[in-house]
């Protein structure tokens, strides 16, 4: 007993005991001499890693313009010797620098702005007319075109021997840059071909997906570069021009290139299949981008569309797609909302809110089911911006189009009503679907954004299908049916929604349906309308009314008001 007592006693109290406040330590302030070797720290990273990258990107933008440009006196000849030399050194040099440790980063930037400025001048032998050497002619094109495929070759072989990113990185991105520079006909886009194969080799060697992002990124807003060049800041817009068909063929050549490394690939981590995964859809929607800007027949949209879809779908079903869970879920939903892209964009010319409802759907979808927040979220953030376009873009042409007569907008009006069908499965099926995922914030706001915007595009879908009298009949029958569907989710934004639409019929009715100017002129089309929508907004009191919340009564007593006045009359 003493000896516990005694262990007790010997044991200190801890200070909370006392209700002393322990005194709080506080790190120690840098010295001036610590602030100055972090400045100096920062100093040499700046010039010991970016500002050397820096000049040797100046270095070979610089000599690709000389050569394009500058000095007519020299020939082409003289003009590709000074580049062949320049890139030969700044080759050889980087070379012979990179075996000594010190100088080793700046060493591998001049290999890798060699090797850039090297294919840049095997390309501008032939298709850059102030340094053509070769003569226009079949045989030298394919000499060229062997030449280049050379150089891209030997550039991705030898770049893999330093295992760095960033010299293969330079070579690459600054070889589409150059070329981008000096570009003057459709052929000249064969170098982006070549860099393609060459950088995806890499890609599927060392496994370096970010890099591919890039590459992809480079290829198609080169590509894109030039078709602003020749057609202008708004496309084709259904305008044929001579090189259609060999631009169609090199951008599906682009798309089939990067597929091929998306299937083929094996990935060893989740972070390396989530940027497999933005890569597909780049590709898919850069392409897809590319072909709208230069489409010379718009009604014929839903072919590509489809065609797509169906070579991504049926990618999807390959043996190596399978194995990768997010890559063949990614292509398989790629490839079906495509294909059913491909209907409603045969009846409308402007596909350029259905090309983003797929995106939207694939990231969406995507991410719901391979659990991934980021795609989740880039799909509610692309569906935002796709109500943006419809209300201030595509709702305005419409309010255009109505003030010249009440006759159909078909085209309009499949738009309108294919975003609804999207917005609404959204927010009702895919949100009610994986409910777990869809419960934080910002994502539960936003798929809830995304009914607004289903409602707003249903009503305007009715606007454009449907006229005179019929109009009003279009408004209430989705009025009815958001009422069913809020009273079996219990969902007031659908409440709200419906409620709106409601609102709207009955504005409608009263100045259209009721034909005060000349009752009698139109007793039939009366006679027709008004019980039917009278009976329509009896019944959605109804299934308000089956729910007893107080807010409900105010609703009870408009619909029920409306049906009795529009009844009567």
């Amino acid at each position: 007993m003493s000896s516990t007592l005694a262990a007790r006693i010997s044991t200190p109290l801890p200070v909370s005991a006392f209700n002393v406040r322990a005194p709080k330590s506080s790190a120690p302030r840098p010295t001036l001499q610590q602030r100055l070797k972090a400045v100096s720290s920062i100093e040499q990273t700046l010039g010991t890693h970016w500002l050397y990258k820096l000049g040797i990107i100046i270095l070979v933008v610089g000599v690709a313009l000389f050569g394009i440009h500058e000095l007519g006196t020299l020939g082409p000849l003289g003009k590709a010797g000074i580049s062949y030399f320049t890139a030969l050194f700044l080759l050889i040099g980087g070379i012979a620098l990179e075996e000594r440790e010190q100088y080793r980063l700046i060493g591998r930037g001049g290999i890798g702005g060699g090797w850039a400025l090297l294919f840049f001048t095997s390309y501008a032998i032939y298709y850059v007319e102030a340094m053509r050497v070769f003569p226009k002619d079949l045989q030298w094109l394919t000499l060229d075109c062997v030449l280049m495929l050379i150089v891209a070759v030997a550039m991705a072989l030898h770049t893999l021997r330093y295992r760095s990113q960033f010299v293969t990185g330079l070579a690459f991105l600054l070889g589409y840059f150059t070329v981008a520079l000096s570009q003057n006909n459709v052929y000249s886009l064969s170098a982006g071909v070549f860099l393609a194969i060459g950088l995806v080799s890499i890609v599927l060697r060392m496994g370096w997906f970010e890099l591919e992002v890039f590459g992809i990124l480079s290829t198609y807003l080169t590509h894109l570069y030039w078709l602003y060049h020749l057609l202008g800041p708004n496309g084709a817009r259904g305008h044929a021009f001579p090189e259609y068909h060999s631009s169609l063929a090199i951008l599906f050549l682009y798309w089939l290139i990067f597929r091929f490394s998306h299937v083929k690939r094996s990935v060893k981590s989740d972070f390396e299949e989530h940027v497999s995964t933005a890569a597909a859809v780049l590709n898919m929607m850069l392409l897809l981008g590319c072909l709208k800007f230069q489409s010379v027949d718009p009604t014929l949209a839903y072919i590509a569309l489809f065609a797509v879809g169906a070579v991504e779908f049926i990618s999807a079903q390959l043996p190596a797609t399978k194995r990768r869970r997010e890559a063949f879920v990614v292509l398989t939903v790629a490839g079906a909302a495509l294909m059913l892209a491909a209907v409603p964009s045969h009846y409308t010319d402007n596909h350029i809110a259905i090309l983003w409802l797929v995106g939207t759907e694939v990231f969406l979808i995507a991410g719901a089911m391979v659990q991934e927040v980021v795609f989740r979220r880039l799909g509610l953030l692309t569906g935002l911006l796709v109500g943006i376009r419809l209300i201030g873009f595509d709702f305005r042409d419409l309010v255009n189009l109505r003030s010249h007569g009440e006759g159909l907008e078909p085209a309009a009006g499949t738009l309108f009503a294919f975003c609804a069908m999207v917005f609404y499965l959204n927010d009702l099926a895919i949100g009610t679907r994986w409910r777990e995922f869809f419960e934080s914030s910002p994502d539960r706001p936003l798929l809830t954004v995304h009914s607004y915007f289903g409602a707003f595009a249903g009503g305007a879908a009715a606007w454009a299908l449907f006229t005179q009298d019929w109009t009003a009949m279009a408004f209430a029958a989705l009025m009815l049916a958001l009422a069913a569907m809020g009273k079996a989710l219990e969902s007031r934004h659908l409440q709200v929604q419906y409620a709106l639409l409601g609102l709207l019929a009955f504005l409608r009715a009263a100045a259209v349906n009721l034909h005060l100017e000349a009752p009698h002129a139109h007793v039939r089309m009366r006679l027709l309308t008004l019980p039917i929508l009278g009976a329509m907004f009896y019944l959605t009191a109804r299934l308000a009314a089956q729910r007893d919340d107080l807010a409900q009564r105010p609703l009870r007593g408009f619909f029920a008001a409306a049906g009795s006045a529009l009844s009567h009359f």
